[in-house]
């Protein structure tokens, strides 16, 4: 990409000397860990968006636009992330002394290519101290190990090669943290949304809303049914998705008339590459005056071109009324889109769809969810007319709505499903209302007859009870019924797990809840779920395992499915994990007083003291000082990693063999047993602010006994 020139005069006088500002060779190691370690916010996003990219653009440069790039992402199954295009590659010369040079770079003088700066390349030290890149490039394939060396600039080592005949490209590839893999997932996800076209990867990417020249814009219905804005805006420029701050933009958004529509809007600008300046990280736009222009202008363009494709919709005759008092509404009334005289008719928020005295249905009566009558409907995304399908008895009390805004026809007399939906729709179209959804009121309502004074209601028969098999779907909510979460099934012939049910809760352990819960830490963890049978077991018709052909219990394939996930990194937290924890418990019901002050910075001082008294390595030392150590570790883990480790470790009753806090204080005790060191309160740590001396006094007598 190329930077945008910047024209300067110097005019000076009287100068008796100068020099040139540079990089210091003797502290080169210096800057360059700056630009690896502490140029990215987001590690894992900086990885996937720089050798994404840069995959991104070789296509461009060597003539394959429309070739997708290959990304792995890791999962915790196979925790490595592998980054592939199919463009040139490199030659041995290229990648040592264009690929391991900071600020080189061979895009600076097209704007085909997103890449520039001549340090993305090596934002793989940003998360890790190797990777390796693969070049297959003049019928050679060679691999190259980058390293971070003593000197802490980085060394690129070539590993191997081999013959490849035809096949050109770069793979980057690096192993990623088990903890890390839903970090990486989750950049991923957005990240790769917006390549065009996407990547060939191992992730289901959301498509792009319908786009215009200049970009898209999503309209939020929530906001037509007094929801709130977010103006969450993205500027797409090549492949990069960059975060916009309107607040930035506010006082040229506000004098072109769009800051109150642009928040009832979300959206992304297409911008040019090279039309805006970002930060060096590439993870912020910088908001420069020739930034904040172009930007202004796109968005004038961007709502320009919304606004046309709106009234070009209105005047189409294949679009229904309906959809088009639904747009005209919103763009008139919440966008504050001055629309033509010609389309004021389309504008208003309620219409008359029968007339108080005449114009009255011979076939119902039309009633609002209060069972007032009614006359109007609302213009709203989500409005419906119901029809009263259920039983005669069931009118008024007793109805549970989905939505407010729907209006109900009631039939009169003996009229039909079928004879009230021929005369609403007749009435509708001349209402200009055609489109307006119409559907049964059993499909938007369920029927309860309240009883008792608790004002608990009962529910519809649930035909599900008279089946016998079924599968696990959906995700769990307690207010919810819980035969929702069971789908019926035909029973399986090949192997599968399966678990027991009564009254659509499984038998014992574990509940249904954890059950949903391990589907969704699967999905977390990208292993594949397998379908989950429930057989159904009733006093009349019990079942028990025994009775399952080719079944394997959920229970039984549930520890050993998980155990596969306890990695030597799943290893390493959970014992950490415990570490950290050594202290967070407590006492007569009452948190410990570790987490109040003093105590929470006492265990530091702690330390320290023994470390003087007794040494770095005493036992008695390193017990406090692993607790330290256990918790700037785990303070490291990303949000709800904690949670999913020992998710992990609960579901595969895994007990670490390697030793633990309670290994450890289990040894101080018969070593020392004149103290009281326990590990269910933090009483041992009283004993050593209250008595030290005497306390380290008695630990010295007994090292001399042994």
């Amino acid at each position: 990409m190329q930077s945008a020139a910047v024209e300067r005069t110097i005019q000076s006088s009287g100068t008796l000397g100068s020099a040139s500002f540079g990089i210091s060779q003797k502290h080169a190691a210096h800057i360059m860990g700056i630009l690896r370690s502490t140029l990215y916010s987001r590690k894992a996003l900086a990885v996937l968006r720089e050798y994404g990219s840069n995959a991104w653009d070789e296509h461009r440069q060597s003539g394959q636009r429309d070739r997708p790039i290959f990304v792995q992402l890791p999962s915790f199954m196979k925790p490595t992330l592998k980054i592939r295009d199919y463009g040139r590659g490199l030659s041995e010369s290229d990648v040592f002394n264009i690929y391991t040079q900071y600020g080189e770079s061979t895009k600076r003088d097209t704007n085909d290519a997103a890449g520039m700066l001549g340090i993305g390349c090596k934002s793989g030290f940003a998360y890790t101290d190797s990777f390796t890149v693969t070049s297959w490039h003049g019928g050679t394939k060679s691999i190259y190990n980058a390293v971070l060396d003593k000197s802490n600039k980085g060394e690129m080592q070539k590993m191997y090669e081999e013959p490849c005949g035809d096949e050109t490209g770069i793979e980057i590839q690096m192993a990623v943290r088990p903890r890390d893999v839903d970090e990486f997932v989750r950049e991923a996800r957005t990240l790769f949304r917006y390549f065009n076209p996407q990547p060939q990867i191992n992730l289901p990417l959301d498509s792009l809303p319908r786009g215009m020249a200049q970009g898209f814009i999503t309209e939020h219905s929530a906001v037509q049914l007094g929801g709130t804005a977010t103006r969450e805006w993205i500027a797409v420029m090549g492949c990069i998705p960059y975060r916009l701050d309107l607040e930035q933009l506010k006082e040229g958004l506000t004098e072109a008339g769009l800051w109150e529509a642009l928040g009832h809007l979300s959206g992304g600008l297409y911008l040019p590459i090279g039309s805006v300046e970002f930060s060096a990280s590439r993870e912020e736009l910088q908001y420069t005056e020739a930034t904040v222009s172009c930007l202004l202008a796109q968005f004038g363009k961007l709502v320009q071109e919304y606004i046309d494709d709106a009234l070009t919709s209105l005047t189409k005759p294949d679009v229904k009324d309906w959809d088009r008092r639904l747009k005209a509404t919103f763009m008139q009334h919440i966008l504050k889109f001055p629309l033509p005289k010609e389309f004021k008719t389309w504008t208003d928020y309620s219409v008359v769809l029968l007339g108080k005295e005449s114009n009255r249905p011979k076939t119902f009566v039309l009633k609002d969810q209060d069972w007032s009558e009614a006359y109007r409907v609302t213009v709203k995304q989500d409005a419906r007319v119901l029809i009263h399908d259920g039983p005669k008895g069931q009118v008024e009390k007793g109805w549970h709505f989905n939505y407010r805004g729907d209006v109900i026809a009631v039939p009169v007399g003996e009229a039909t499903y079928a004879e009230v939906e021929a005369e609403l729709q007749t009435l509708i179209k001349t209402a200009g209302l055609e489109g307006l959804p119409v559907c049964r009121m059993t499909t938007r309502a369920y029927w309860a007859q309240p009883v008792g004074r608790n004002g608990r209601v009962r529910h519809p028969a649930n035909q599900k009870h008279k089946d016998r098999t079924f599968t696990l779907k959906g995700r769990f909510d307690d207010s919810s019924p819980r035969s929702q979460y069971w789908e019926s099934a035909t029973p399986p012939e090949d192997e599968h797990v399966y678990v027991i049910i009564s009254e659509f809760s499984p038998l014992g352990s574990p509940s249904l809840a954890e059950m949903v819960r391990d589907q969704q830490l699967f999905k977390r963890c990208n292993v594949p779920w397998p379908t989950i049978y429930g057989y159904k077991t009733t006093s009349g018709k019990p079942i028990t395992g025994t009775d399952i052909e080719n079944g394997t219990s959920y229970k039984t394939w549930r520890e050993k499915a998980f155990l596969a996930l306890i990695t030597e990194e799943i290893k390493d937290d959970l014992r950490e994990i415990a570490w950290g924890d050594l202290f967070a418990s407590t006492v007569d019901g009452n948190t410990s007083e570790y987490y109040r002050r003093p105590f929470r910075g006492y265990v530091a001082e702690l330390v320290t003291n023994l470390t003087r008294d007794l040494g770095e390595k005493h036992a008695v030392t390193r017990y406090f000082a692993k607790h330290l150590e256990g918790r700037a570790y785990c303070a490291k883990f990303q949000r709800g990693h904690r949670e999913q480790v020992l998710d992990i470790a609960t579901a595969a009753n895994y007990q670490p063999k390697r030793s633990g806090p309670k290994e450890w204080l289990l040894r101080l005790m018969a070593a020392y047993p004149m103290l009281t060191l326990t590990g269910q309160s933090d009483y041992h740590m009283s004993i050593f602010r209250q008595h030290y001396k005497t306390v380290v006094a008695y630990i010295k007598t007994q090292d001399k006994i042994a």
